[in-house]
């Protein structure tokens, strides 16, 4: 009996040992996949209205002791435009009166609507919010009407005393001495350490805004709020005339909103999992970040098209374009979209890693795989140059080689008949760093779209590639702050 019972013993702490160790490497592991994703409890949200809005977004955040805010995002999802009147949330068997930001809205258009809640909310606890908007819906005719909302959320201790909601106004001049063509993703930076008050670590919080419209925003470097220039690029729903202004806004929400990664996105080289916040395809013309290949591709020689997580660092994922062994300006592999048409104007900047010999070329107005393009070469004997190929090689302008196995940023330039190569050894963007070329021509047509290719033997890794709109002389608007408001409870 006592050997029985010594073995029963023995049993049940070599069972509570082990589970004990278990339970510490699932805890382990899933505060590393919290760690690694960006995950938080925080995020759990759902959210339904049952008639002229879509819910976007929800967060609850008890920002002060026995008061919280309650911020609902909405896009307006009826004909003709609306005028938001009211706001309601209900809790607790209350109702909390609140309002929008913009209240006159458009179809498609976003609005935030906030309201201020009294009582204890727990964090980390969820709740059931109900809530309603009051709007005038002039779609065929102006009638009042109220939408209803359903909102199950889970409470985010994230703020400690600040502000429900911050405006930032910015007025855009052109000062160029040319038109800026509507759709122009504009570089605006911002001194963090100003807004403390108002904005999240990452700076996910800030939302750009036109006349009542969301803006689809970049952040392109510094995104902290530790930094002291962050610079975003913003796609601007307007054209300017040379001399002409226009005022756009940024709205700093409750430091619990995050990047949406659709409106509001940054540099896939910045976040914890690569790419995981990137909304760089909604910003600018044409955006791969290396997570993917080019929708269509060509191989007139034998090489090879893949993405690799193993480029040279810092920027690891990339296309990798790899020609054939023979080597020489013949030995071309490219992939290209066929499926936008670049026009007359534009920047095209690409983020390369030439390894070896041979050379990495931007093409643009490509029209088709044989027919006509332009080449702005970054390599290879006398192609690091400007040329065009309407069934041979016609060269535009020829300047110094570009260095290879590093990674260099090229700058393609076109404005009509006038065309520029550049490169950088940063990643910078508006500063296109030396001018290696320029030249002009107006041999072919204005049509056709843009791709990347490799001339052998060597290796061409392309980490981030877009297209963007340009002014005449590759410039951009100025621009300066006008207001910082600050909405508080």
């Amino acid at each position: 009996m006592d050997i029985m019972m010594y073995r029963l013993q023995a049993t049940l702490e070599l069972l509570i040992t082990y589970s004990f160790v278990l339970l510490i490497i699932t805890l382990a592991l899933a505060f590393i996949y919290i760690y690694y994703t960006g995950f938080s409890f925080s995020n759990y949200y759902s959210c339904s209205f049952n008639s002229n809005f879509n819910c976007i977004y929800a967060v609850l955040d008890p920002y002060r002791i026995n008061q919280s805010v309650l911020l609902v995002e909405l896009q307006y999802n009826n004909i003709g435009d609306a005028h938001i009147s009211s706001f309601v949330a209900s809790i607790f068997n209350r109702n909390f009166t609140g309002s929008c930001l913009p209240d006159n809205l458009s179809s498609g258009s976003i609005a935030f609507c906030y309201a201020n809640i009294t009582g204890v909310v727990t964090p980390t606890a969820r709740y059931n919010i109900y809530t309603s908007v009051a709007s005038t819906l002039c779609g065929v005719s102006c009638s009042p009407i109220r939408s209803t909302g359903s909102i199950y959320v889970e409470a985010s201790n994230y703020i400690s005393s600040q502000p429900l909601i911050c405006i930032l106004n910015i007025s855009i001049d052109n000062n160029q001495g040319s038109s800026m063509p509507y759709g122009f993703q504009e570089e605006i930076s911002i001194d963090p350490q100003n807004y403390k008050e108002c904005e999240s670590s990452n700076l996910g919080n800030l939302r750009f805004y036109y006349n009542g419209d969301i803006l689809h925003s970049w952040c392109f470097s510094n995104c902290s709020d530790n930094s002291s220039i962050a610079r975003f690029f913003v796609k601007l729903p307007f054209s300017l005339s040379s001399g002409d202004s226009k005022t756009i806004s940024i709205l700093f929400l409750p430091r619990s909103v995050n990047y949406d990664k659709v409106f509001a996105g940054e540099n896939p080289y910045l976040s914890k999992v690569y790419g995981i916040y990137d909304n760089g395809q909604y910003v600018f013309n044409m955006y791969f970040n290396g997570s993917s290949i080019l929708p269509t591709y060509y191989i007139p020689s034998n090489g090879n098209i893949t993405i690799v997580s193993n480029a040279p660092t810092p920027y690891n994922h990339s296309i990798l374009l790899e020609s054939g062994p023979s080597g020489g300006p013949t030995s071309w592999l490219s992939t290209w979209d066929s499926g936008v048409n670049l026009g007359a104007s534009y920047i095209m900047q690409a983020l390369v890693y030439q390894k070896g010999a041979g050379s990495a070329s931007l093409l643009t107005n490509i029209q088709s795989n044989i027919g006509n393009y332009y080449i702005f070469s970054s390599g290879f004997s006398n192609l690091h140059s400007i040329s065009y190929y309407n069934g041979s090689i016609n060269q535009i302008c020829n300047g110094a080689s570009i260095p290879h196995n590093r990674w260099v940023q090229i700058t393609a330039f076109r404005y009509y008949d006038n065309f520029s190569l550049y490169y950088s050894n940063s990643f910078n963007l508006s500063n296109f760093g030396d001018l290696i070329c320029s030249g002009s021509s107006s041999s072919m047509d204005n049509i056709g779209g843009f791709g990347i290719a490799n001339a052998g033997p060597g290796k061409s890794y392309y980490a981030i590639i877009l297209v963007r709109e340009a002014m005449s002389n590759g410039g951009m608007p100025s621009y300066s702050t006008e207001g910082f408001y600050v909405i508080t409870t």
